[in-house]
C-alpha cells in the first residue's frame, strides 16, 4: 500500500534511471513509428560522426528534419534541364512574398469573426469590403421568456396526447355499440 502512494523523489537513482531510460525508448519507438527505421538510424549515425555521443530527442528529430533528401514545408522538386538532375526550389533564393506592387492582384483574409477582400492596381486599393460579425449572448429577458414559454408547454403537452387517445376511446365505444345491437338485432 505504502508503494502506491510514494513520490518520484522518493525513488532510489537507479528507479529513477529506469524510468528515464523507458521513457527514451518510448521516444525513440515514436520516431522510428513516424520517420522510420532507416532515417533515425542515419541521423544517429551523422550525430555519432560529429561527435555527438549522447544525443538527446530533440536533437535527433531535428536532425531528422533537415536531412538532405527530405522536402521541407514549401518546397517542390523540378527538373533542371542545365544540371541534368531534379533540384530543390529552395536552394536558389526565391522571393516567397509576392509583389503587390505590380500589377493587379486581389486580397482575402478570412478570418473567425472578419472577412475582408480588396482589389489592388500597382500596390493602390481600388475596392474593398469588409464584413465583421458580432456575437453576443443571450439577454436575461430573452433567456427568462423562452423559460416561461417552455414551462408553459410542459403543463399543457399532455392535451394533445390526451385529445388522441380521447377520441380513440369515442370510436371504440362507437363500434362496440354498432357491434352489439347488430347482434341484439
Amino acid at each position: 500500500m505504502s508503494q502506491i502512494n510514494e513520490r518520484l523523489d522518493t525513488f532510489s537513482q537507479k528507479e529513477k534511471d529506469e524510468i528515464k531510460e523507458k521513457d527514451r525508448k518510448q521516444r525513440m519507438q515514436g520516431l522510428i513509428a513516424k520517420y522510420g527505421r532507416k532515417k533515425v538510424e542515419a541521423a544517429k549515425k551523422n550525430a555519432r560522426e560529429d561527435g555527438d555521443k549522447n544525443i538527446t530527442y530533440q536533437e535527433l528529430k531535428r536532425r531528422i528534419d533537415n536531412a538532405k533528401g527530405r522536402l521541407k514545408k514549401g518546397e517542390v522538386k523540378k527538373w533542371d534541364k542545365e544540371k541534368q538532375r531534379w533540384v530543390s526550389n529552395k536552394e536558389e533564393d526565391v522571393n516567397e512574398e509576392p509583389n503587390w506592387n505590380d500589377g493587379v492582384n486581389v486580397r482575402f483574409h478570412v478570418g473567425p469573426k472578419k472577412k475582408s477582400v480588396s482589389l489592388n492596381y500597382n500596390g493602390t486599393t481600388i475596392a474593398s469590403k469588409e464584413k465583421e460579425t458580432f456575437s453576443t449572448g443571450t439577454s436575461p429577458k430573452r433567456a427568462l421568456d423562452k423559460a416561461l414559454i417552455d414551462f408553459k408547454n410542459k403543463g399543457t403537452e399532455h392535451i394533445g396526447r390526451n385529445y388522441v387517445a380521447k377520441k380513440n376511446k369515442e370510436k371504440e365505444m362507437l363500434t362496440a355499440k354498432k357491434n352489439s345491437k347488430k347482434e341484439n338485432a
